[in-house]
């Protein structure tokens, strides 16, 4: 990165940026006679999904209650779902899975909780 440049025109040349750099930078131009004018740079870092989950059980006399979490972070944001092992998609069914999604930029969880009853 080099942000010295002392001419009419000039080119920055930003290079392994992340996400985790500053989101916004500015470009000044400034001649000592009047005063500097300037213009900002929203930079918008787009990186692939990464995945966190959490596994929580909680026993009962004659029942256990699964909740599995999965939250990806990425920009864009993505979309997280449950499959079944032949892939299909698993969808809320009443009495048997419940599915609870949230978006909050640049995160999006889902959590499939269920009960295992007769164990």
């Amino acid at each position: 990165q080099d942000g010295n440049c002392v001419e009419e025109s000039c080119a920055l040349n930003l290079y392994n940026f992340t996400r985790h750099d500053p989101y916004i930078i500015e470009c000044v131009a400034d001649n000592g006679k009047s005063s500097r004018i300037s213009k900002r740079y929203n930079i918008d870092v787009h990186y692939p999904p990464t995945l966190t989950t959490i596994i929580r059980t909680f026993g009962r006399s004659t029942s256990i209650d699964v909740l599995l979490q999965c939250t990806s972070e990425a920009n864009p944001p993505g979309s997280v779902y449950w499959l079944y092992s032949d892939g299909e998609v698993i969808e809320s069914e009443h009495h048997v899975y419940t599915i609870k999604n949230e978006h909050r930029w640049p995160n999006s969880s889902s959590i499939l909780s269920f009960t295992v009853v007769g164990y």
